[in-house]
């Protein structure tokens, strides 16, 4: 851009007061971040030469492609709402009003107030420059364009009826302001006497939209169904497609996994039928999600797939990572731990690529969970902290939170439980702060297991049941199912196996009603537990061979290895170990192939002990040794101890 030579200021320096020319340091700031996020940047100029001069720096300053509209068309500008789905969100896509005399303020504003969603809904990033009288409308007629707005200010001052609007909303976090003025623009229209049933339909979606986004489901799906009422009135096929989406999400955020299907097919019928390629690739992923946690793998990857095939052919390299990242779970959730890492690894790399922060942390965090199975501590944690400074630098808090919930784990896993509980309760100070009840219900649990495992049992319940009481609150199957289950097995180790049971059975119920086929598994297989404490081996044995059916059924190894464990120790109680031996033998196969070295060590260990009471003291002597030797190197200190112990009776015994 010239420069003006008295001064050394650029063009557009010299043409702003001094409190103006403050606020492009600001600009520049924002104008960078909105490349990489959906985005809207008010800039207001009564001069086309200044108009032109904005148009330049954000040029300057953007770190993706500029496409201006509305410079050399007059109209352009306007019309690119109305086809917002056709933008490339790669871009960065500047309305240019400023040389449009014969645009009438008030229509643009309505115009802008009904469109506006369609930023974030197609992860556009727009900078609307227009003369102040313009803007001065679009801030008093349409002041909810704050929701979505990555800064929206311009070059002169607010009215002093929209500082009273925003005023009352100081002080909350910006989710919550959003909420509170989304409800209060659609309970404001719908007492009015004429409605335009299109524009409710925006203000009732916009409500629930951001119902959803602070985690007040239930309210977000009353909203939702009510839009969806009133899409199907004005047979609106797009907005009941999205809303039907959304409806999805919202079941499968409380765990409904098979309500959340059944939403999720009605809006790809209703995409594809409208021809929207790109929500159709959103909600393929959807289903994919929802499909992983039913156990459906191979349809699961497939929905991922054609996904992927669709952000490829649409050239939308961030859709695609997210892709690459929902493959390369289902793959280690089959546990093909190389082909997983290989998929992580290129989302990654695409990310990295085009500057792209969110998708990086969890490819970072899947990653540093596949060095965490098979052994590589050190290496996991390294990932994971990767993950965390990306999420802080991003300012998402809730990678952040997610983050450090995972090195808990990893420390959870290798026994440090201290250091697991510090970073569990960052964790829990973080969800809270974000509001998400959530992962507040997951990590109380954690801390309740970490307390159960140090053998404070009266911490842990309390926990616990702290979990179960938030899981119940946001009505969470999953959640309910999971502290249930945990509470459970609290009660089984004080040796109250009726307790155990009412709650582990509780806990089968919920986890069949939420359609998860997995944690189904898992809870069968503490129900066999408990009868094995009770030396009922029977019905032991018919609970862990159903839980190992599901296993196999869903194509999940771990499961498979675990029950496989069980039924092994049942056989072992019942004074079987030959028979025992074939199961704790397929155990040891399938957590070596899946990189399980816990899961290997502790089948090692019982192959050994089988060996020994079979009086076969040489090859039970060659299992130890192996068994030992992987302990020492990964540090499982327990079964090192139960090693010793075992040997020493051997010679006792040989003595």
């Amino acid at each position: 851009m010239p420069k003006d030579k008295k001064n050394n200021k650029t063009h557009i320096e010299s043409l702003l007061s001094k409190q103006e020319a403050a606020k492009l340091s600001e600009l520049r700031d924002i104008i960078i971040h909105a490349g990489k996020n959906p985005s809207l940047i008010l800039i207001g100029t009564d001069s086309s030469a200044l108009g032109e001069a904005f148009v330049d720096f954000v040029k300057r300053h953007s770190p993706i492609e500029v496409k201006p509209w509305g410079i050399d068309n007059k109209e352009a500008a306007f019309s690119i709402l109305k086809n917002a789905g056709q933008l490339n969100p790669n871009s960065f896509h500047i309305l240019c009003f400023f040389t449009n005399d014969s645009l009438v303020p008030d229509d643009v504003a309505a115009n802008l107030v009904f469109y506006r969603d369609y930023i974030p809904q197609y992860r556009l990033k727009i900078a609307v420059i227009a003369p102040h009288l313009l803007l001065k409308t679009i801030i008093e007629k349409a002041y909810d364009f704050y929701s979505i707005s990555s800064f929206c200010d311009f070059f002169t001052d607010f009215s002093q009826s929209v500082r009273q609007d925003l005023g009352k909303y100081k002080g909350k976090p910006e989710p919550v302001l959003q909420y509170e003025k989304n409800l209060a623009a659609s309970i404001d229209y719908r007492d009015q006497n004429e409605i335009i049933p299109a524009v409710l339909l925006k203000k009732l979606f916009n409500a629930a939209s951001s119902a959803q986004e602070i985690l007040k489901l239930d309210e977000a799906f009353n909203l939702y169904q009510e839009a969806l009422k009133v899409a199907l009135e004005v047979d609106d096929k797009e907005y009941q497609a999205v809303i039907s989406d959304c409806i999805g999400n919202v079941y499968y955020e409380k765990g409904y996994m098979t309500d959340a299907l059944s939403y999720f097919n009605k809006a790809l019928n209703l995409t594809r039928e409208i021809n929207n390629p790109g929500n159709e690739a959103t909600i393929l992923g959807h289903i994919g999600l929802v499909q992983s946690n039913l156990g459906h793998m191979d349809e699961a990857l497939a929905h991922h797939q054609q996904a992927r095939e669709i952000h490829k052919n649409l050239g939308d390299p961030e859709g695609e990572t997210t892709d690459l990242i929902n493959i390369g779970r289902i793959y280690m959730m089959s546990k093909d731990m190389n082909r997983a890492a290989g998929y992580f690894k290129e989302a990654l790399e695409i990310a990295r690529q085009n500057n792209f922060l969110d998708p990086q942390p969890p490819a970072l965090v899947n990653m540093g969970n596949i060095s965490r199975v098979q052994g590589y501590v050190d290496e996991a944690l390294e990932y994971y902290k990767d993950a965390l400074r990306i999420s802080k630098t991003s300012g998402n808090v809730q990678g952040e939170a997610e983050t450090l919930n995972n090195i808990a784990f990893l420390y959870k896993k290798k026994g440090e439980y201290d250091a697991a509980l510090e970073y569990f309760k960052e964790t829990l100070k973080t969800a809270e702060t974000v509001g998400d009840l959530r992962l507040e219900s997951l990590v109380l649990a954690n801390i309740g297991d970490v307390f159960t495992m140090k053998g404070d049992l009266k911490k842990a319940l309390s926990f616990q049941s702290r979990a179960l009481s938030i899981a119940r609150k946001i009505d969470n199957p999953h959640l309910q199912a999971s502290a249930l289950g945990n509470i459970g097995n609290i009660y089984s180790e004080e040796g109250n196996t009726n307790e155990a049971l009412k709650h582990h059975k509780k806990a089968l119920d919920l986890a069949r009603k939420a359609g998860k086929s997995y944690e189904a598994a898992r809870h069968l297989g503490n129900i066999g537990n408990v009868y094995l404490q009770e030396g009922n081996f029977a019905e032991s044995r018919k609970y862990n061979e159903e839980a190992l059916a599901i296993a196999k059924k869903i194509n999940s190894l771990e499961p498979e290895a675990l029950f496989s464990h069980y039924i092994g120790a049942i056989l072992t109680k019942e004074g079987k170990p030959d028979e025992a031996l074939k199961y704790f033998k397929k155990a040891r196969d399938m957590y070596k192939r899946i990189g399980d070295l816990k899961g290997e060590v502790n089948s090692l260990f019982n192959i050994g002990a089988a060996y020994q009471e079979l009086g076969k003291n040489d090859e039970a002597l060659k299992y130890y040794s192996r068994c030992q030797e992987i302990s020492g190197k990964a540090g499982f200190k327990d079964i090192i101890a139960k090693i010793q112990k075992n040997k020493e009776a051997m010679t006792k015994s040989a003595v």
